[in-house]
């Protein structure tokens, strides 16, 4: 039996017993599940089921680890005000009752600050939830402390030291010295786990990116899209891709880059990422066309109009007609040509510059193109 059936087997017996903290924690492991496949919806549905589960349980500890687990949701898709206050009271239930979830709070907390840009209070809180981490030997949260504290560096300007730090988790170095030989041995073996593994090369690979450094970038990249594939992870793996295409495609290896986007596109649709498509479609279909390859990039500028109509984007959708119909022009399908500018004249001018460029001067090969 799977995890994800156990899982589910475990809740139907706790809604049978009527154990509302059982179903609450299977609710919030599930989620876990779901945000791990991409499906973010999915996972926030069941986060909020479970809290109304845990507050109907009573139990502080359950309470608190549903709150800990919605606000670091709310983190990771840009709800930045809603997880503040989910966070700061899960850790006044921590605090008050000493729990041991405090140190994976104050992780996600720090988190939180340095995405509001806070970051001299970011490097504070997530120090303490490092040491904390410890402590408590939830290595979970001392490795996504030391990860994210490694950020702040790089973003208070020392970026060689930022680098070196997630160097040093990435080797399974503790990059402690007063630690005992038994604690440094639990920190390297929980820092080769595959999970902690890709956020760590995740971290690594786009610090690398960021700082102008391709070839370190793709070799990291390269090792999480390896590692995502073993563990038939379609979100780390459709990421790791649309990464390799754009440094592939930016270091001169067009080829490899057009694979790499072909892969990250089939992902994105697996997963549901529409967003993510969008940007794989454009990246695909523009390097396709610097290629003097528009006839392959067609199916990619087909689809990528209908997704964008979808989000009612007229202007990434007025283009990728025009794109059509400067291809088909090049091939004197006049016919198909007239069809594309039909749809594409039918539009709405938004008043939008990619539409005015577009009208202007046509569809370029590079990123003028498609908004």
């Amino acid at each position: 039996m799977c995890i994800r059936d156990s899982l589910h087997s475990a809740l139907e017996e706790a809604l049978e017993a009527r154990n509302l903290a059982l179903e609450s924690e299977i609710l919030v492991s599930l989620s876990v599940e779901q945000q791990i496949k991409g499906n973010s919806s999915g996972a926030a549905d069941l986060l909020l089921k479970a809290r109304d589960v845990a507050d109907q349980s009573k139990v502080p500890f359950v309470v608190s680890n549903v709150l800990g687990e919605l606000g670091w949701s709310h983190v990771l898709s840009g709800n930045l005000d809603q997880a503040q206050g989910e966070l700061k009271h899960a850790l006044e239930i921590d605090r008050i009752n000493r729990y041991p979830s405090e140190a994976l709070h104050l992780a996600y907390t720090g988190c939180l600050l340095f995405f509001q840009h806070h970051v001299d209070q970011a490097a504070q809180t997530l120090t303490e939830a490092q040491s904390l981490g410890l402590k408590d030997s939830d290595l979970g949260a001392y490795v996504l402390a030391r990860r994210v504290l490694a950020l702040t560096h790089g973003a208070q300007g020392d970026t060689d030291r930022a680098i070196t730090d997630l160097e040093s988790l990435h080797h399974g170095d503790a990059n402690d010295s007063g630690l005992g030989a038994d604690e440094l041995a639990t920190i390297r073996a929980a820092l080769s786990t595959p999970l902690i593994r890709l956020t760590v090369l995740e971290t690594l690979g786009s610090a690398y990116t960021t700082s102008k450094r391709p070839d370190k970038a793709i070799e990291v990249w390269s090792e999480l899209y390896r590692l995502s594939t073993t563990l038939d992870l379609a979100v780390t793996r459709a990421e790791a891709a649309a990464k390799l295409a754009e440094l592939q495609a930016q270091s001169s290896h067009p080829e490899a880059a057009v694979e790499f986007y072909s892969i990250a596109v089939d992902l994105y649709r697996q997963t549901g990422n529409d967003l993510q498509l969008i940007q794989a479609l454009k990246g695909r279909a523009l390097l396709l066309m610097k290629l003097g390859r528009g006839q392959e990039s067609l199916p990619s500028l087909a689809e990528l109009a209908n997704l964008v109509s979808k989000r009612k984007d007229i202007g990434a959708e007025f283009t990728a007609y025009v794109a059509m119909a400067e291809i088909y022009q090049q091939s004197k399908d006049q016919t198909r040509a007239k069809e594309v500018l039909e749809k594409a004249t039918s539009l709405q001018d938004p008043n939008k510059m990619c539409i005015r460029d577009s009208l202007q001067g046509g569809i370029q090969s590079d990123n003028r193109g498609l908004c």
